[in-house]
């Protein structure tokens, strides 16, 4: 008598032999395999006129290696074991009741398997530590980069505080070292072979031209606290009578080069108007630094000729003004400006 065999998946029901029970058979309607049981309810005669029901398929399950099964066992006694559900190729196997055997159902397309989520994606310690030893990697090239900017700032620094001590370092000595000028005010020896005798005075010594005595030392308005003075002029009656020699002793360093700018008109260094003209660079004077420039005025309706030297000796500054007058003014000028070239420190009037 037929059996009705329920699929566990789709929930449909299909008519059975009950001469396969406890065998595998595969769903007519979704695939799936299912095991006949012994409880399987009858099947209800179908209704006049209703279309036969399809036959299962038979599941093949090949027996196990060194066991045959006997065909005269009761179903009850036979144990079917589940395999996955294969395609029939050859007849079905004898029916347990009767030695009749079952022909095989039609070929039918394999079972479409509904999708499935895919498994959750597992990482294995093997494949997580490459990409964490990556990752620290890049971290400390990231750490690593940050040193050049660090580097980069410190020689900003360095170098801004390089900049303030010159700078500071100027303020206190604005005036460069002798040694590191090249170009210096040299004496042409024709020149000083005209001069007469050496002269002294505040610590310093100079050859003059002839006929210049020691005269009245010139005002000091205006100069730093401490400053001295001394002068030589022409004896009067000389064709070189109205020219002077004066020099100012500053006991402080100033910047020559600022002051000298700072004297336009020479105010009461020469006691008439005066202008400075062709201002040089700094350049040496034996062991001192010297600015020097040529001077031009008037006493009255008479023109004078000079020069102006502003030199820097160690702790000291000295301002030098030579002014020529008379008939021969070109070359008394050019006297006086030889024998600022002569001009040495000593602690002693030295002899003639």
């Amino acid at each position: 008598m037929p059996l009705s065999v329920r699929c566990d998946r789709c929930s449909k029901s299909q008519s059975v032999p009950d001469s396969l029970v406890g065998e595998p058979i595969i769903c007519v309607y979704c695939g799936n395999q299912v095991i006949v049981s012994e409880d399987a309810p009858l099947m209800p005669p179908p209704l006049p006129g209703a279309a036969p029901a399809a036959e299962p398929r038979v599941a093949m399950t090949p027996p196990k290696r060194g066991v045959v099964a006997a065909a005269s066992a009761p179903p009850s006694r036979r144990t079917a074991m589940p395999r996955p559900p294969q395609r029939a190729t050859g007849p079905a196997p004898a029916a347990a009741h009767g030695g009749a055997a079952v022909p095989a159902p039609p070929a039918a397309p394999p079972p479409v398997m509904p999708p499935t989520a895919p498994p959750p994606r597992t990482q294995e310690v093997e494949q997580v530590e490459p990409f964490l030893e990556t990752y620290e990697r890049a971290v400390q090239l990231q750490k690593t980069s940050v040193w050049p900017w660090i580097f980069a700032g410190i020689m900003a620094v360095g170098i801004l505080i390089a900049v303030v001590a010159a700078m500071l370092v100027k303020q206190l000595n604005p005036n460069p070292a002798p040694h590191t000028l090249t170009q210096q005010f040299p004496a042409n020896p024709a020149a000083v072979a005209l001069l007469g005798a050496r002269k002294a005075g505040l610590g310093y010594s100079l050859k003059l031209p002839p006929d210049f005595e020691e005269a009245t030392p010139p005002p000091l308005e205006g100069l730093p606290a401490g400053t001295k003075s001394i002068a030589w002029a022409a004896k009067a009656g000389t064709e070189d009578a109205g020219s002077f020699l004066r020099i100012w002793v500053i006991p402080d360093t100033l910047n020559i080069d600022q002051e000298l700018r700072g004297l336009p008109g020479l105010g009461g260094f020469v006691e008439y108007p005066a202008n400075i003209q062709n201002k040089s660079t700094w350049q040496r004077l034996g062991k001192m630094v010297a600015v020097r420039g040529l001077v031009e005025g008037s006493e009255g309706s008479e023109p004078r000729k000079g020069v102006i030297y502003l030199l820097a000796d160690e702790d000291r500054t000295l301002i030098v003004v030579g002014m020529a007058a008379g008939n021969k003014m070109a070359e008394i000028q050019f006297l006086l400006d030889h024998a600022v070239r002569t001009l040495e420190r000593s602690a002693e009037p030295a002899a003639d």
